[in-house]
């Protein structure tokens, strides 16, 4: 007989897409993911995954199966949340992502939560990759980017806006009037789709030489600041760097939007809402900074 376990490998394996990744997803080795994987296999009569090169890929059975399996887990999240939603207290786990450029810059934010509520659990989870808040990955998101999605509710927090950066080591001893193909660059990976910083380099800098190549924006600050080369970051990060000096001034197009977002079940549970009220007043009093609009702009030019 089918039981609920055997619905959660079954989803585990289609999102992630490989036996590895599922594992690792529920928790245990990959030998016990392909063990329970077979036994289903055998018990139902049926093939529910192709193994290919690429990775596994569910045959139509297996669909079926995903398909219902995604209902159980909905119908499982809307009793939680029906029980949830009766929980008036500020107590409890809370679990909460954001991205990198909030990262260590804003953990002074997170403490004085802490204090002010001691008896909600917060579990923060740094991650380039968006958690599912449909699939309870996370109760509150950080997100930068355009447009959420419509599923999800939140708010718009401030604007993120960008300019070039160098070290005052370097700019001290290069000077800051050299062209821009002058001085040493450091680059995104280009699977990181940075589109919008290789349009502009191949306007105002087609010579300059990329020194290093980065996966993560606490890669790039580093080497930054490190003297290795010059880079676009975003203001909240460069403008708080003593170390930093702007090449040039707020970038126009350079640009995203700070969410503030969570699942729709979750909105009358009294911890969500004090923590997203709570974060959304400090980054809204600090939305100068995230848009670059610093005390004294020539000090930093």
């Amino acid at each position: 007989m089918i039981n609920w376990d055997d619905f959660r490998y079954i989803l585990a394996i289609y999102r992630k897409g490989t036996l590895s990744g599922a594992a690792e997803t529920l928790g245990v080795n990959q030998t016990t993911v392909t063990r329970r994987l077979k036994s289903l296999q055998r018990e139902l009569g049926v093939q529910l995954f192709d193994k290919l090169h690429q990775g596994v890929f569910p045959t139509q059975a297996g669909e079926d199966m995903v398909t219902i399996a995604e209902e159980m887990e909905q119908k499982v999240f809307q009793v939680d949340d029906n029980i949830a939603g009766k929980d008036r207290d500020l107590r409890g786990p809370l679990r909460v992502t954001f991205p990198e450029i909030i990262g260590g810059h804003w953990q002074w934010a997170f403490h004085e939560f802490c204090q002010r509520y001691p008896k909600i659990e917060l579990e923060l989870s740094l991650s380039n990759q968006q958690k599912n808040l449909t699939q309870r990955e996370a109760d509150v998101a950080i997100r930068i980017g355009v447009l959420p999605p419509e599923h999800l509710i939140g708010r718009k927090l401030v604007k993120v806006k960008y300019a070039l950066y160098g070290s005052n080591q370097l700019i001290k001893k290069l000077g800051s009037t050299l062209s821009y193909d002058e001085y040493p660059w450091l680059a995104y990976e280009r699977k990181m789709g940075a589109k919008v910083t290789e349009k502009w380099m191949f306007k105002h800098a087609r010579k300059a030489k990329i020194i290093c190549y980065v996966n993560t924006l606490q890669l790039l600050h580093e080497g930054i600041r490190s003297g290795m080369g010059i880079q676009f970051l975003p203001c909240i990060i460069g403008d708080n760097d003593p170390l930093l000096k702007r090449l040039r001034p707020v970038e126009e197009g350079f640009s995203g939007d700070l969410w503030l977002l969570s699942h729709p079940n979750l909105r009358h549970i009294a911890r969500v809402k004090t923590f997203m009220d709570f974060i959304a007043e400090i980054f809204i009093d600090h939305k100068g900074q995230f848009a670059g609009l610093v005390d004294n702009p020539c000090d930093k030019v």
